[in-house]
C-alpha cells in the first residue's frame, strides 16, 4: 500500500512538472546535484578560502547591506543546523544560475535557451568563484538575469508593477551582495540611454520614464534607508575600508593574470584571469581542460554570429519594434557597450592599454577602488555571451533544414543541435562532482567544542589570543584547505585573532591596533618569554589558543615561558592560560 502511494505521488510530480516549462525547475535541480555530487548527501561543512561558516551563526552587530541576509542566516540557523544552510545556498547557484538565464532568453525554441543557461553555470567564472569560496558573489551572479529581465520588461511596459518589480529585484541584489548593485546600476544606465536616443522626440515617453525614474529612486532608497542612513550618518565598515583601506599595492596585488602564451587580451576574452588562479590552492582549470581555447573561438563564433544574423541578416527583425522580444536592439546595443568596458576592466591595470583609464577611475571615482579585483566583471561578459550565444544558437538551428546537409537527416540535425547544447559544458567541465572532488564534506573536532566550553565555563570578562598569528591557513581538520581563520565567530568568547592577508604587496590590511600591539611586542619580539604574560595583559590578555595543536615549532616558546600554562591539549588545538593575568 505504502509502495503504491507512493508512486502515485511520484506520478503526481512527475505530470506537475511536465506542465509548460516548469519541468526546467527539476532539471535544473538534477545538474546541481550533479554539481555538487556527494557534498549534498552526506553532513558537514564545506570549506573553502573565504568561504567559513561556524556552527553557530550569530545576529549582525553591524547594520550595513547585508544586515537582514545575515539575520535571515540566524533565524535559519535556529531551527537548521548552518551546514545544511550553507548546503542549500550552494544548491541555489547553478539552480538559480539556470532558471535565471533560462527566463531571460526569448527565443520560440527551448534549445537556445538551454544554451544560454548552461553557459551561465558552466563557464571560468564561477569555476574559480567557488573554489576560492565567494559565495555570496556568486549568488548575486546568479540573480542578476532577473535583475535584466525585470528592467527589459519595465522598459517595455512603463507600469507601476513593473516598477516595482525592477526596485525589488535591486534591492535583492543589493541585500545578498552589494557590489554587485554597481552591475546592474550600469545595465540600467546604458539600457535607459539608448532607450532615450530611440525615443528623444516622444516628449510624453520621456515625461512618464522620468516620472517612473524619481519614483523608483525614492522607494529604493526609502527601502534600503535602514543601512543607508547609517552608512552616511555613522561609519559603514565596507565603505571606510574601501575609501581610505585601498591603496596602490591593493591594486597590483589583485591585478588580472595574464596567460603565457595568449597574453593578456585573448585570456580575459575568455573569461579567465582570476588573479586566485595563480594561487595554486586548486587546480585550474586550464590544466583539465587542455583544449580550451579553441573551444573558447567556437563559443565566440556562436556570440557573434548571434549579433550578426539578428541585426543584419533577420528580415523580420525591425531596428524599433516595442513588441518583439523586449526591445532586441537596444537590449544587444546594451550589452556590446557593457562587454566592451567590462573587458577594458577586466584588463585593469595589467595593461599599458587599458592602464591609464582604469587608474583614472581608481583615483577619482572613490568607490571604484571597491572593484581593486577587477575579474569581478568577467561576469558581465559571461552574460553577454550567454545572451548573444543564445541568439546564434537560435538561428543556426533555424538554417539547418534550410541546408543540403542537414536538411533530410534529423539525426545529423540532432547532433549539430546537441553538440552546440553542450559547447559550455566541455568548456568547463571541472564543475561536475564537485568540482572534481576539490570540495570535500568536513567537521569541526570535537576538541573545538570542548576549548570553546571551557571558555564559556570563566565568568570573567577577558579576551582570547588565537594563534598562529594569520589570516589564512591550514587547519588539520580543513580537508587540505587553506582556509579564512574561523576563530573569532567560532568562538563565543572575545577572541583576537589574525587579520593580516599575507599577499604579495600586502602584509596586512589591519588597522587594528591590537593586531600591531600582538605583532610587534609578541609574534616578533625575541625576547617574548621574558615578559609575555605582561604584554597579554595590556590587552586583557587571560588564554591563548594554538588552533593547529601544541606542537607547532614556531609557537614552541609558549610552552616554555613561565607565564603560561598549558590546561588543554589535542591534536587540533591547545589552550593555555596566562598565569599573569590581573584581572577578576
Amino acid at each position: 500500500m505504502l509502495i503504491k502511494k507512493a508512486k502515485d505521488w511520484l506520478q503526481k510530480i512527475y505530470q506537475w512538472f511536465k506542465i509548460g516549462e516548469r519541468v526546467i525547475y527539476l532539471e535544473f535541480a538534477i545538474i546541481s546535484f550533479f554539481i555538487l555530487g556527494p557534498l549534498v548527501w552526506h553532513t558537514g561543512y564545506v570549506f573553502a578560502i573565504d568561504m567559513v561558516f561556524v556552527p553557530k551563526l550569530r545576529f549582525p552587530a553591524v547594520v550595513d547591506s547585508f544586515y537582514l541576509l545575515h539575520a535571515l542566516f540566524w533565524l535559519f540557523n535556529l531551527a537548521l543546523p548552518s551546514w545544511l544552510i550553507q548546503k542549500f545556498l550552494l544548491f541555489l547557484v547553478p539552480f538559480l544560475s539556470g532558471i535565471s538565464m533560462y527566463r531571460l532568453i526569448t527565443t520560440e525554441s527551448r534549445w537556445p535557451k538551454y544554451f544560454a543557461a548552461f553557459f551561465y553555470i558552466f563557464n571560468p567564472f564561477t569555476y574559480s568563484r567557488f573554489l576560492y569560496g565567494h559565495l555570496l558573489i556568486l549568488l548575486a551572479y546568479a540573480l542578476t538575469p532577473f535583475v535584466i529581465k525585470a528592467i527589459i520588461d519595465f522598459f517595455n511596459d512603463l507600469s507601476w508593477r513593473r516598477a516595482f518589480r525592477v526596485v525589488g529585484w535591486l534591492t535583492v541584489i543589493t541585500l545578498v551582495d552589494f557590489r554587485s548593485t554597481f552591475f546592474i546600476l550600469f545595465f540600467l544606465a546604458v539600457y535607459g540611454l539608448i532607450f532615450l536616443a530611440l525615443r528623444v522626440r516622444q516628449i510624453a515617453v520621456l515625461k512618464k520614464l522620468f516620472f517612473y525614474a524619481v519614483v523608483m529612486a525614492a522607494v529604493f532608497t526609502l527601502v534600503n534607508s535602514f543601512w543607508l542612513v547609517p552608512s552616511v550618518l555613522g561609519h559603514n565598515q565596507l565603505l571606510d575600508f574601501v575609501t581610505s583601506g585601498i591603496d596602490n599595492n591593493d591594486i597590483l596585488a589583485f591585478q588580472t593574470v595574464s596567460d603565457n602564451q595568449l597574453g593578456i587580451f585573448w585570456n580575459t576574452a575568455a573569461m579567465y584571469g582570476f588573479w586566485g588562479d595563480r594561487e595554486l590552492t586548486y587546480v585550474p582549470q586550464k590544466d583539465i581542460v587542455p583544449y580550451w581555447f579553441p573551444l573558447f573561438l567556437v563559443i565566440l563564433l556562436v556570440a557573434i554570429w548571434g549579433l550578426v544574423s539578428t541585426l543584419f541578416l533577420n528580415k523580420k527583425f525591425k531596428f524599433y519594434d516595442q513588441n518583439q522580444d523586449g526591445n532586441r536592439l537596444v537590449t544587444i546595443l546594451t550589452l556590446l557597450i557593457i562587454g566592451l568596458f567590462s573587458w577594458i576592466f577586466v584588463i585593469g591595470v595589467a595593461h599599458p592599454y587599458t592602464r591609464p583609464l582604469v587608474s583614472w577611475l581608481y583615483q577619482n571615482i572613490v568607490y571604484f577602488k571597491g572593484y581593486r579585483e577587477p575579474q569581478k566583471f568577467i561576469s558581465l561578459l559571461v552574460l553577454v555571451y550567454a545572451y548573444l550565444g543564445a541568439w546564434g544558437v537560435d538561428n543556426l538551428i533555424k538554417l539547418l533544414p534550410q541546408s543540403r546537409w542537414f536538411s533530410g537527416n534529423k539525426i545529423w540535425r540532432g547532433l549539430v543541435v546537441t553538440a552546440l547544447i553542450t559547447l559550455p559544458l566541455l568548456y568547463s567541465p571541472g564543475l561536475l562532482y564537485a568540482f572534481g572532488g576539490q570540495l570535500k564534506n568536513s567537521q569541526y573536532p570535537a576538541s573545538w567544542f570542548e576549548v570553546n566550553q571551557l571558555l564559556n565555563e570563566d565568568p570573567n570578562n577577558f579576551k582570547t589570543l588565537v594563534l598562529p598569528w594569520h589570516q589564512y591557513l591550514e587547519f588539520p581538520w580543513s580537508a587540505g584547505k587553506t582556509i579564512g581563520n574561523p576563530a573569532d565567530t567560532f568562538f563565543d568568547q572575545p577572541v583576537i585573532a589574525g587579520d593580516n592577508i599575507e599577499m604579495k604587496y600586502i602584509y596586512t590590511q589591519s588597522s587594528r591596533p591590537e593586531s600591531k600591539f600582538i605583532e610587534d611586542k609578541i609574534i616578533s619580539n625575541p625576547d617574548r618569554m621574558i615578559d609575555l604574560g605582561e604584554s597579554l595583559n595590556k590587552l586583557n590578555i587571560k588564554y591563548v589558543i594554538l588552533a593547529t595543536g601544541g606542537t607547532s615549532p614556531t609557537y614552541l616558546y609558549l610552552n616554555n615561558s613561565p607565564d603560561l600554562q598549558l590546561i588543554y591539549w589535542s591534536e587540533e588545538i591547545a589552550l593555555y592560560i596566562n598565569k599573569t593575568w590581573p584581572g577578576k
